[in-house]
């Protein structure tokens, strides 16, 4: 994400591509919402419901990073 100051957002959006010959379904949820949060970090969308995707679909992710306070550096 690269140097954020305080206060800034900075989001990268990330394809998720299927490449099996199968289709895959999936959910887009932090494993440790609390911790994910608390890092400044949000996903969007977040879904509940499945996502379903045929071979060699995509599904775009956005990751937004936006600090409320300075944080050491972490990759």
């Amino acid at each position: 994400m690269g140097v954020v100051s305080v206060g800034q957002e900075v989001s990268k959006t990330v394809p998720l591509v299927n490449r099996s010959l199968k289709t895959v379904k999936f959910r887009v949820v932090p494993r440790d919402k609390k911790a994910f949060e608390a890092s400044s970090l949000s996903i969007h969308p977040e879904t509940i419901q499945d996502i379903v995707l045929k071979p060699k679909e995509s599904y775009p992710v956005e990751i937004k990073f936006r600090p409320k306070t300075r944080l050491t550096p972490f990759e």
